[in-house]
């Protein structure tokens, strides 16, 4: 089975991570990581991706599910977090084609989600610039204004065309710090 997480921005993805594979019994796909190592590889597949990259193209959606596909069959049925992938609807479309086609369900779907945003983006620009409001870096409020808008506008994409899956949402209130032990129990809660 596969398992998919995504984070909202500013949340601290590993530490979410470790405790979803210690909770679950599953093995991770962090994609930044299972892409670099298969850069390192000498095959047909690597040939391909770097002669996109080479070219400064983007990895087109149909080599990368080649790359996931070989994963997948290198993993001998084990359970899979991934994590950084997909990114874009299209991606997300292909995956499920390609599991489907593998025979792999889609266990949950899980989204740690800011509670509040703006209340983030306030406490860490007071807490972390000598006081200063959020007012006064106002081109990288606007950018992660942004960010958070990206990010929910692609999981408001992604539950339309997915809501068959079990989608578990985790609100993360900002105020509280985020360990494993405050993770572990909301996924407890929810699970």
């Amino acid at each position: 089975m596969v398992t998919i997480l995504f984070a909202d921005f500013g949340i601290f993805k590993t530490t979410v991570e470790n405790t979803l594979l210690s909770f679950l019994h599953l093995r991770l796909f962090d994609f930044r990581q299972e892409l670099r190592n298969q850069l390192w590889l000498a095959d047909n597949l690597t040939l391909e991706m770097k002669s996109y990259v080479k070219d400064g193209m983007l990895i087109p959606t149909a080599t990368l599910e080649k790359f996931i596909n070989k994963y997948l069959l290198n993993i001998n049925g084990q359970d899979v977090l991934f994590s950084g992938y997909p990114i874009t609807v299209e991606q997300f479309q292909g995956l499920e084609i390609l599991l489907k086609k593998l025979n792999i369900p889609i266990n949950a779907i899980w989204f740690f989600r800011q509670k509040d945003p703006y209340g983030f983006m306030q406490t860490h620009f007071a807490g972390r610039n000598n006081g200063h409001e959020l007012y006064k870096y106002t081109d990288m409020a606007i950018k992660w204004q942004q960010d958070f808008g990206t990010v929910r506008n692609f999981i408001d994409s992604i539950r339309q065309i997915g809501d068959q899956y079990k989608w578990r949402i985790i609100d993360i209130d900002h105020k509280h710090s985020l360990t494993e032990e405050s993770i572990l129990q909301k996924i407890k809660d929810i699970a």
